[in-house]
């Protein structure tokens, strides 16, 4: 969540598993302070005596500053709307940080400020927006910031000199887009481009003499005054040092969980997942976190396990949603309080996202457990950003492989291509993916060099194939059936879009799913439909509805996912769209089950209720196969094996 060299370059500063860690480089690091979960952006004074960062609800976070001596926090601002992206003046006298409220202000306050609530207790210096390739960076003189322009075509290569005073000089003949950009000794800035190191002197407002810093891979880079500089590349963290010498740091925190105790559930009747009929009562009994034995009820032995007696309930496996965006880390509990258990995230910001799934998976929130390619690919785009890489083989040409060895250091199980604008390129990025042991998927799939390439899933019905957007013919069909290529529909997506463009107060009627909604303007894409486009969409609901029931009936295989961040409740709407679309309750369910698994490579462990999987379970009141939309009504959720804590999910739920 926050990662940053210090100035002397000898120590670094971690935020992650709720804690404020310093770590002196190359030794073991040390948490001094417990932060929230959610606490980003660290920046460290120029004195190295403590490290500011925000943290809050979100869109109402506030900076706090914690000192490394004795680890004692205070909350530097209060201010309503959010303050982010703390930075120090080299001085020492100031802190600057962005307040956004409608838009992006540029304020500066004293660096020993506590509990600023007024915005006359502040100086502003002016709007920057709410787009900018790098955060706004203090002069070495302490007398002006740097703004990057942002990443649009026509923004490209500008940026803004803001003095502490509110001038402003705009910068023409700037860098394109620079990512993680830091003032070095010597007049030189530092940055991140083609997901490698580079430098470039600056001055009297203007850069020369660009060049790289060696061919390591790079992301998340911070430098010290001496230029030192901390990033991660594809085996963790390095510090390269000004002598051209490379530090290996790897990845120095490391967490285990606790394997939850046995558990017998009794009397209860399974769906599995693999598309077979209800079974009769059974006793399924879970060890370390996996199914043990499924028996005929009363034959298992309950000495020495808790035991749940489900009453002749009907239990189905954990559902997944394989495509979500998780934009909003704090809803994740929301999803595992409707029993969703398993997410694949396609796109979002790497640092937040990992640092929630460990988070996760180390018992520190309640929440699915999230598979991810973390960035998207895109080949028709010249920028990267911290969840997208706008591959530019043809500039660079080892920029491919530094990417993809970047997303598997974070861990990421696949690579998602999203633009396409020329085959060769995203074929390229597959074989890569497939090298390292990635899987592929994207929103084409059909195009011939991407089959040839071998990619494993599509995401969407009707969005990308100009001969499959509106009617999926049989030689589409069919080579999605020869290649392999599972499907994602996402219909939901679609079709809440043009039923909360009907009637805006739809979701009010859902008492359960209340206290989980963000505010109504994250819905705002949906309810702002125009006439014309509503009517387009409900079309495009009823084609992906066909296109799905054909792609099933010719043994494609088809899993479920959603598109919707919004609301955790998106797989029970997609599993009502899969009915409509003229799957049976029992084939939609495999869909968002045993089949969602075979598509995220996790057939092994996930998806079906059988012995040796892990225990991934919803307890129904109430039989699914009558009803789809019973897969809401809900009495227990487990999760590799341990009970989930619904009603202290809702205690932790502040969404806004």
């Amino acid at each position: 969540m926050g990662l940053a060299l210090s100035p002397d370059g000898k120590r670094i500063g971690i935020l992650a598993l709720g804690k404020l860690w310093i770590m002196p480089v190359k030794e073991t690091p040390r948490a001094i302070a417990d932060v929230p979960l959610e606490a980003t952006s660290l920046a460290w004074s120029p004195n190295g005596n403590e490290v500011a960062w925000s943290a809050g609800i979100a869109d109402h976070e506030n900076l706090f500053a914690t000192n490394i001596t004795n680890g004692v926090t205070r909350q530097l601002t209060a201010l309503p709307g959010r303050e982010v992206y703390p930075t120090y003046s080299p001085d020492g006298r100031y802190l600057a940080f962005i307040h956004v409220k409608d838009d992006g202000v540029l304020r500066v306050i004293p660096a020993n400020s506590s509990n600023v609530a007024d915005i006359a207790q502040t100086r502003d210096l002016g709007s920057i927006g709410s787009s900018w390739s790098s955060t706004p960076q203090w002069s070495p003189e302490s007398d002006a910031l740097l703004v990057c322009g942002s990443q649009s075509l026509t923004d490209r290569g500008r940026a803004t000199l803001v003095s502490l005073a509110g001038q402003r000089k705009t910068l023409t003949s700037f860098l394109d887009a620079p990512i993680f950009l830091q003032w070095i000794p010597q007049h030189k800035l530092l940055f991140v481009r083609h997901d490698r190191l580079w430098q470039v002197t600056f001055k009297e407002g203007t850069v020369s003499d660009t060049k790289s810093i060696g061919t390591s891979a790079a992301l998340y880079a911070s430098a010290s005054r001496d230029g030192s500089v901390l990033f991660v590349s594809e085996d963790g963290l390095r510090v390269r040092h000004p002598n051209g010498t490379e530090q290996r740091i790897g990845w120095p925190l490391t967490y285990k969980a606790a394997l939850p105790k046995p558990i017998l559930i009794r009397n209860v009747m399974i769906i599995d997942g693999t598309g077979g009929p209800i079974t009769g009562p059974h006793d399924i009994l879970i060890r370390q976190g996996r199914i043990h034995r499924i028996d005929p009820t009363g034959t298992s032995a309950t000495a020495g396990v808790q035991v749940i007696d489900a009453q002749g309930r009907v239990v189905i496996p954990g559902l997944m949603d394989l495509h979500a965006h998780i934009y909003r880390p704090d809803l994740l509990p929301g999803s595992l309080y409707f029993g969703v258990t398993t997410i694949r995230d396609q796109g979002s910001s790497m640092g937040p996202l990992v640092a929630y799934r460990d988070a996760i998976a180390a018992g520190g929130l309640p929440g699915p457990r999230i598979g991810y390619g973390g960035f998207q690919f895109y080949s028709d785009w010249p920028f990267d950003e911290e969840q997208g890489r706008g591959i530019e083989p043809f500039a660079d040409t080892d920029h491919i492989r530094r990417s993809v060895a970047l997303a598997q250091a974070f861990g990421a199980q696949h690579i998602k291509t999203r633009t396409f604008r020329r085959w060769d390129i995203n074929a390229r990025m597959i074989t890569e993916a497939h090298q390292r042991g990635m899987r592929a998927t994207g929103h084409c799939s059909h195009l011939l060099p991407l089959i040839a390439a071998g990619m494993d899933a599509k995401e969407h019905i009707g969005v990308c194939e100009a001969r499959g957007n509106t009617y999926m013919y049989d030689d589409l069909i069919q080579l999605f059936k020869s290649a392999h290529v599972g499907v994602v529909p996402t219909i939901s997506y679609i079709d809440l879009a043009v039923r909360l463009n009907e009637r805006p107060a739809l979701l009010d009627d859902d008492a359960e799913l209340a206290p989980f909604l963000p505010t109504r303007d994250n819905f705002d894409w949906m309810i702002k439909l125009t006439p014309a486009d509503r009517q387009d969409w409900s079309r495009d609901v009823q084609h992906a509805r066909e296109a799905t029931a054909k792609l099933l009936q010719a043994g494609v295989t088809i899993g479920a996912g959603t598109d919707i961040w919004q609301i955790p409740t998106g797989v029970h709407l997609e599993l009502e769209q899969l009915v409509l679309a003229g799957l049976t309750p029992v084939q939609a369910i495999r869909a968002a089950t045993g089949d969602s698994a075979r598509i995220l490579g996790a057939e092994k462990d996930l998806g079906t209720i059988e012995e040796g999987k892990w225990a991934d379970l919803i307890i129904l009141d109430a039989d699914p196969l009558v009803d789809i939309r019973n897969t809401r009504k809900i009495w227990q959720v487990i999760q590799t094996g341990r009970v989930v804590d619904r009603p202290a999910i809702l205690k932790v739920m502040h969404p806004r």
